[in-house]
């Protein structure tokens, strides 16, 4: 798309009709995050009039709208076409199959997050005991099988996110023999203490164990050597992966793993604003990588523990990274190319949504300059989120889980430092682009 055509666009675009809403749902956002409980208290007495007081009246005025909605469709004013198409681009029924699907999906994604947040407010479930108990087991009558579903899916989805990692980081290395052996290898370690660290060492190693049996496997005769993709490689492979994970892989990666956790958790109580500082400076270290991966399995610990801060420092140590990025890429355009230019705002919604790998290609482009700066800034965000007091009860969601969140103007507040931080070290440290 070239320039003119943006222009063009541009102007067709109706920007009271796309600027006046979101200006106001941005005023509701942020009255909602400044105060909570008025807030709570307005919209509850909104639908108590709605439901309560004029019941009856909203059910005829839905009734009334939906019967005016049939008859606008089947009459001669449902034949009026809007614009010069002569053939809309879509049927009737792709159409609606469209508006279902988006329908549905946002109903899943908005209830999945926020319905377990009003159950966890009743009595009767502060009555039962611990509402982290009860308020995620009452949604499932309300969902019943078909929503659940998906969840399942996705559960069991990421639950081959290691086997996965160290199968292709194998076939990477050994080619497509060496993937069953990392698949091998990377359940081992989810299955066992090593975690992350433990599939990444499965990975290299599987792919370099195919390497040695290929290497030892051309001296054989031609008959057996053509035999050995299909049975000396799979079996012997195996064979050697599972006593490698068992007797060194595990015991050391877990052990490490384990010493990590134990180390965090133990600052816990001693200084909760070093914790914050390293939480934050870890989940920016490698941006997904182990360091990274032990924070976070460390923060949704605490939160099954009921220690809410922590998961709070972790989330808003990975959000500013990619914030810090697209907040430089518009404030010193000179250290970065032209398709770093480009690319670097949409680090905004990804950096919100809480996903730190979108500062990922900054990183390998510039290591040494791009990673000490987002440690800084990351450290400093989750410090100041552990001294202002800050808690998240969800282990994921970034600004999208404001509702949750303890102290959220604080939390916005030490996001915004952070991420200003990183970008202006990263222009101080960054070099000028030729």
């Amino acid at each position: 798309m070239d320039q003119n055509e943006k222009k063009y666009l541009m102007k067709k675009l109706d920007w009271v009709t796309t600027i006046v809403p979101f200006v106001c749902v941005l005023i509701l956002c942020l009255l909602f995050m400044v105060f909570p409980q008025k807030s709570t208290d307005t919209l509850s007495s909104i639908r108590f009039f709605l439901g309560n007081e004029f019941g009856s009246y909203y059910l005829l005025i839905g009734l009334g709208v939906f019967l005016c909605s049939l008859y606008m469709a089947f009459s001669r004013y449902g034949k009026i076409k809007l614009g010069n198409i002569e053939k809309p681009q879509y049927s009737n029924f792709k159409w609606g199959t469209m508006m279902f699907t988006a329908g549905l999906a946002a109903d899943i994604l908005f209830y999945s997050l926020c319905e377990w947040v009003l159950y966890a407010n009743e009595p009767h479930i502060a009555d039962m005991g611990t509402f982290q108990d009860w308020a995620s087991t009452y949604p499932l009558f309300h969902w019943g099988p078909i929503p659940w579903s998906f969840y399942m899916v996705l559960a069991v989805a990421f639950g081959f996110m290691l086997p996965v990692l160290a199968g292709y980081i194998a076939m990477a290395i050994g080619d497509r023999p060496a993937l069953a052996l990392g698949f091998v290898g990377g359940m081992m370690a989810s299955s066992g203490t090593s975690g992350f660290l433990g599939a990444l060492v499965a990975g290299f190693a599987a792919g370099y164990i195919i390497l040695g049996l290929r290497k030892a496997c051309e001296k054989l005769p031609e008959a057996l050597e053509k035999i050995a993709p299909v049975l000396i490689y799979p079996v012997v492979g195996i064979l050697i992966m599972g006593l490698l994970m068992l007797f060194v892989v595990e015991p050391i990666m877990g052990g490490i793993n384990t010493a990590l956790n134990n180390g965090l958790t133990s600052m816990g109580s001693s200084s909760k604003i070093i914790l914050g500082l390293i939480l934050g400076g870890m989940m920016a270290i490698d941006m997904g990588g182990p360091f990274n991966k032990a924070a976070y399995v460390f923060g949704t610990a605490a939160i099954a523990a009921g220690n809410y801060d922590i998961m709070a420092a972790v989330m808003v140590g990975g959000m500013v990274p990619p914030c810090a990025i697209a907040l430089a890429t518009l404030l010193f355009k000179d250290r970065f190319t032209k398709e770093e230019r480009e690319s670097g705002p949409t680090n905004f919604i990804m950096g919100l949504a809480f996903i730190t790998e979108g500062a990922i290609p900054f990183a390998a482009a510039d290591p040494l300059h791009v990673l000490p700066a987002c440690i800084v800034g990351s450290g400093l965000a989750g410090a100041m989120s552990m001294a202002f007091g800050c808690t998240l009860m969800a282990p994921h969601g970034g600004i999208f889980v404001v509702p949750v969140m303890g102290n959220a103007v604080q939390y916005v507040s030490a996001l915004v430092v952070g991420t200003v931080v990183s970008a202006v070290l990263l222009g101080v440290l960054k070099k000028k682009n030729a």
